[in-house]
Order: structure tokens, then C-alpha cells, then sequence
């Protein structure tokens, strides 16, 4: 476009699999004395065609367009619904700025705990095994400098441990974030090596080509494809339960929070080999009662609980009892997503009882239950049809995720055959629900 002081460019870029939208804005000469300064072309746009061009852009393109000229600052749509948190000044800067803006606060409805920590050594090299992309090699700054940069990383996460600002910003925030209704804890955030889960403010801050041993949060064992065994919570030290730092601190405000309306909590491992400790359900302790005090509250609705059990099949921590009459006090769930560790790293599983689904899942007190996860259970195929049978018409989704059938030959097809003669789903008026069953693949 020619004649204004401003030139605008518009690229759209469309193929079968995705749609590039780019904003190109550039100085022009300045317009001659006396000629009337001219609207960008594109401002001709009316505001809803804008927004959807917009909208086709990751927020931190849109936090970039805003700051081409003032005009597109005020016109341009940007919202963001979730923030991070974690032992680090970053994180916990950009979090306390967001709670004190007046408008994006009110549109936060998830706060994402970042629950992995730094450590202060490295493990031997040989006992990690990594695997780079050559490609990725070449993008690497120098050894000396990655080191010097994660020593100032890991002194600001000692630093923020010990004022317990983390703690702090996540209390303020529950008090400045009136739509806030999830919170995740999850040791999962920096996700594989350049490819981080989540792109949190202290992770986009990382200098290009920054290589680093990715930090797990929980009871987690970096050798590929095993599972440390959970120790008895009853008789650890607190340097033990400090590994669960984040979730434990969400455990006990969401327990103590009076004026809020949040209604989802995730303790979600995304797929790694690790959870919350469940020998907390084993007996009552501090952990446990604030669990019990947040999912009783009214108007609680979902929980994503990933528990660190045994590969093997020992139960106490179901078996006592307090697991099922915790998540009995959830009268209003609507979602539950259970995940365990069974036969993760563990052959010797594969003859072990299975879980008594009766001592776990009280559905008879979920009335209003719309979805159902289990995932790596061990489960008797008799008893979980009793389960299916006692679910509620409000169901919508079954997800059944790497489930073991220790004593049935006829294991998935027998399930599957009994699900669609037992179950009265076909002759329901309502939608029917859907089942999604996910098997394990061939291994190496």
C-alpha cells in the first residue's frame, strides 16, 4: 500500500494442514508536507474480522502485534487464561503482575504449579542415557556458560524456597483471580530437552540453545522406564515429603482458602513414572486431611489425581479404606481421572490381585457423574462391569487407559462383549456415552 507514513502488509498463508497469519508493519517515507496522514489499509478492517485473524495466533505473537503501534495496542484482542508458578523469581514476577492487572486477572480461570525442582548436582552422566538430535548440538551455547547459567537458576530457586515467596504469590493469587477454578501441580513442565510442556516465563527466558538435565518433580527415577517405590508416609523424614513441595503447599491453602469458588484440582503427572505419594491414604495425616477438606467443599467438580503406587500390586493405600471415603465427601463430581504406576518397570505384577474397584470408586455417591478415567488399574473384568453398571445416566465418557486383566484370558474382548449385552446404554433416549480404551503398543 502506498501513500500513508505507515505501510501495512497482511500475509495470510493457508494449506490443508494449518493457516499462517502474518502482520508486517514497516516505516514508510515520510509523506510529503501537506498531504493528509492516511489509515493503515488494514484498520479498514472491521473489528470482528481483526479479531478472528487474530485468534489464529499463539499469545505470544499477539503480546508482539500489540506492540507494533498504539492503534493495533487498543484493537487487538489478547487474553490468557492460565499462569505459572514455581521456585523462581521470574515465574513469581510475571505472576504477581498478572494479578495486579486490572483486566487480565479477571479472565485467569488455572493456575499451573511448576512442581520440578533443579538439584544441586548432576547424575552420572551414563545412568541418563540421553539421546540429542545432532541438529539441536549445533544450537547449543558453550558448556561453561549453560553451567553458569543454571548455577544462577538453581541459587534463585534456593533463594525463593527458602522466603517462601512461591507460597505466598500463590495465596495472593487466589485472592486477586475471581474466575480461577483449576489448579495443576505437575512435575512435568520442562518437558524434554527443547521441547518444555509448558512455556513458562522462566523457561522462554532460557538463552537459545540452553541444555540442561530436565528437572522432575515428586518421587521420580530418572532411569528409563522404572518406578522407585513409594516409602510409607507415616515414617519419612520431611526432607521425604518435601519432594512433593508444590503439591503439598496447594494441599494445605486450597484446604485453608475460605472465600473462593474454584472447583477443579489436577495433580497430573502427564505419563511420567511417578505421582502423589498414595500411602497418604494409608491413615490419616496432615496431607490427607487437607485433601478430604478440599474435595468435601460444595461445588467441587473435577479431580485429576496421578498416585505413585507400588509396580506391584500392593494396595494399602485403597485397601485401608481412606482413599474411598475421602473422595465419598465429593458429592457434586462430575469428572475423575485416576492414574497408578502398576506395571511400570515390573514383570513380577503381571500375577498380582488386581485392584478392588469396589474399595476405590464410591459411585454410588457421584450422582452427577459425566466422565470416568482410569488408567494402568489392575482390574478383576466382573468387577468392573458391576462399577459401569452402578454409573449414573449423566454419564457421557468411559476412558479405560493400559488396563490389566490378571485373571481373564478373554481380557479387552470379553470386556467389551459384556459391555454391550449387560449394558442397557443402546436403549438410552439421552447421548449415549463414549468409551475410549488405549492399549499398550509394542515395546522394544
Amino acid at each position: 500500500m502506498h501513500g500513508s507514513p505507515t505501510s501495512s502488509h497482511l500475509r495470510v498463508f493457508a494449506s490443508s494442514n494449518s493457516l499462517q497469519v502474518t502482520y508486517q508493519l514497516s516505516m514508510a517515507s515520510p509523506a510529503p508536507s501537506g498531504m493528509a496522514t492516511q489509515r493503515p489499509w488494514f484498520f479498514r478492517f472491521p473489528p470482528e474480522m481483526i479479531s478472528l485473524i487474530v485468534s489464529f495466533l499463539p499469545n505470544k505473537d499477539v503480546k508482539s502485534l500489540r506492540l507494533t503501534c498504539k492503534a493495533l495496542g487498543e484493537i487487538t484482542p489478547f487474553s490468557s487464561s492460565r499462569v505459572f508458578l514455581s521456585a523462581n523469581s521470574l515465574n513469581i514476577q510475571v505472576f504477581r503482575a498478572v494479578a495486579d492487572h486490572p483486566k487480565f486477572r479477571q479472565e485467569i480461570t488455572e493456575i499451573i504449579w511448576d512442581d520440578a525442582r533443579f538439584v544441586s548436582a548432576p547424575l552420572i552422566w551414563e545412568n541418563v542415557h540421553p539421546t540429542i538430535d545432532p541438529q539441536s548440538i549445533d544450537a547449543q551455547i558453550p558448556l561453561k556458560a549453560c553451567w553458569e547459567y543454571y548455577l544462577q537458576i538453581l541459587n534463585d530457586q534456593t533463594t525463593v524456597i527458602e522466603s517462601q515467596d512461591d507460597e505466598k504469590a500463590f495465596l495472593y493469587g487466589l485472592e486477586r483471580f475471581p474466575r480461577l477454578k483449576r489448579v495443576t501441580v505437575t512435575p512435568a513442565a520442562h518437558g524434554w530437552l527443547f521441547t518444555p510442556l509448558y512455556e513458562t516465563p522462566m523457561i522462554r527466558a532460557f538463552p537459545y540453545g540452553f541444555n540442561y538435565l530436565i528437572p522432575r518433580g515428586w518421587h521420580f527415577d530418572q532411569t528409563e522406564g522404572q518406578v522407585i517405590e513409594p516409602l510409607l508416609w507415616s515414617e519419612v523424614t520431611e526432607e521425604y515429603k518435601e519432594l512433593w513441595r508444590g503439591a503439598r503447599i496447594a494441599l494445605r491453602v486450597l484446604s485453608q482458602v475460605k472465600k473462593h469458588n474454584f472447583s477443579e484440582l489436577s495433580f497430573d503427572s502427564k505419563q511420567l513414572h511417578t505421582g502423589i505419594n498414595f500411602r497418604i491414604f494409608d491413615q490419616p495425616c496432615e496431607e490427607y486431611n487437607h485433601f478430604a477438606a478440599i474435595i468435601k467443599r460444595p461445588g467441587f467438580r473435577r479431580l485429576h489425581l496421578s498416585l505413585l503406587t507400588s509396580s506391584s500390586g500392593y494396595w494399602a493405600g485403597f485397601q485401608s479404606g481412606y482413599f474411598h471415603q475421602a473422595v465419598s465427601l465429593a458429592r457434586e463430581l462430575t469428572d475423575i481421572y485416576l492414574s497408578t504406576t502398576f506395571n511400570l518397570g515390573s514383570l513380577s505384577s503381571l500375577g498380582d490381585p488386581p485392584i478392588p474397584l469396589k474399595e476405590v470408586l464410591p459411585i454410588k455417591e457421584w450422582p452427577n457423574l459425566c466422565n470416568l478415567a482410569l488408567s494402568r488399574f489392575s482390574v478383576d473384568t466382573s468387577e468392573l462391569m458391576d462399577i459401569l453398571k452402578l454409573l449414573p445416566s449423566s454419564l457421557r465418557s468411559i476412558e479405560l487407559e493400559f488396563i490389566e486383566f490378571p485373571f481373564d484370558e478373554s481380557c479387552l474382548i470379553g470386556l467389551l462383549e459384556r459391555m454391550r449385552e449387560e449394558l442397557n446404554w443402546a436403549e438410552r433416549d439421552q447421548l449415549k456415552p463414549t468409551v475410549t480404551i488405549a492399549m499398550e503398543g509394542h515395546r522394544r
